[in-house]
């Protein structure tokens, strides 16, 4: 497996922070609310191991361990995040909040013949269910304010077997979030999910690199 990541992305007050190894990824996107969000998604990040598995009871206890920290040292921050790691093929995935885990396959851009003619419904998919209330709200975060329940992760692993291989692009809410798809109907009563611009933008790009680097057989 390999990663494809910016080393950090401050986009939003400079809150952001990303770490990754060959074999693990972490994003933390720091709540723009809150004034030190920079200085908690950095302690968060430098608390996961990026270089050997760690297993869904060790995920939550730093996920626990950093709340300790932040509570303690009374920094007024915030964070939501995604950590990914592989292991013997297999990939577990840690997210807190909300934001994206796209799922296509490594001949993303071998069929259809182009991008504009993509099958929106089957050629990739969102695997975040995000944490948040029927009005929108975020419901699960790091922060000083949060409650013992808020700091809960969920947990999956996948294990999936393609020939072909699996492409997964890790997003936070800044770029893309499930509650942001907004269901339309047209004329005709289809059903229609908007999508955010900024995933076509990074699936147009996926497209040409794949297409440009890639031999498929």
């Amino acid at each position: 497996m390999h990663y494809l990541a910016s080393k950090s992305l401050g986009i939003k007050k400079n809150q952001d922070r990303t770490e990754y190894s060959d074999s693990a990824l972490i994003i933390c996107d720091g709540i723009g609310e809150f004034n030190s969000s920079g200085e908690v998604a950095e302690l968060t990040t430098k608390g996961f191991i990026l270089n050997k598995p760690m297993s869904a009871d060790k995920i939550r206890e730093v996920i626990f361990q950093t709340h300790q920290v932040i509570k303690a040292d009374k920094t007024n921050g915030g964070t939501t995040l995604i950590y990914s790691i592989v292991d013997d093929d297999k990939l577990t995935i840690a997210y807190l909040g909300n934001g994206a885990i796209i799922q296509t396959t490594g001949d993303f851009s071998k069929l259809p013949t182009s991008f504009e003619q993509m099958n929106n419904a089957y050629r990739y998919v969102n695997l975040f269910l995000p944490h948040v209330d029927e009005l929108g709200t975020l419901t699960r975060h790091l922060s000083l304010t949060s409650q013992s329940e808020e700091i809960i992760p969920d947990i999956i692993t996948l294990e999936a077997e393609r020939p072909e291989g699996l492409i997964y692009i890790f997003v936070t809410d800044g770029i893309a979030s499930l509650e942001e798809q907004v269901i339309i109907s047209d004329q005709q009563k289809r059903k229609w999910r908007n999508e955010s611009s900024s995933i076509v933008r990074i699936l147009e790009r996926l497209n040409s690199f794949l297409i440009e680097n890639c031999k498929f057989f």
